[in-house]
């Protein structure tokens, strides 16, 4: 499994990866035990990051390359 999930596209996560993104966006933005990084926090309440989840059974290295391929056409298609 290679998943991209964007800001406000609909993605269907495994259930795993639903709760690793819950608990990510709930640790980033915990009033109680802020984290360090203030543009990691303002890029997660603004809905502004991307997030990958590859496979384990597979050779990582191609989905991380195959995923850094997408993240760099999003990128370029924002900057046209």
């Amino acid at each position: 499994m290679v998943v991209l999930v964007e800001p406000n596209v609909g993605t269907d996560l495994q259930s795993w990866a639903e709760e690793a993104l819950t608990a990510f966006k709930v640790r980033m933005t915990d009033p109680d035990s802020p984290f360090p990084c203030i543009f990691g926090v303002e890029a997660v309440v603004r809905g502004t990051l991307r997030y990958a989840f590859l496979d384990s059974a597979v050779d990582q290295a191609q989905q991380l390359a195959r995923m850094a391929g997408r993240l760099l056409h999003l990128a370029q298609r924002q900057h046209v």
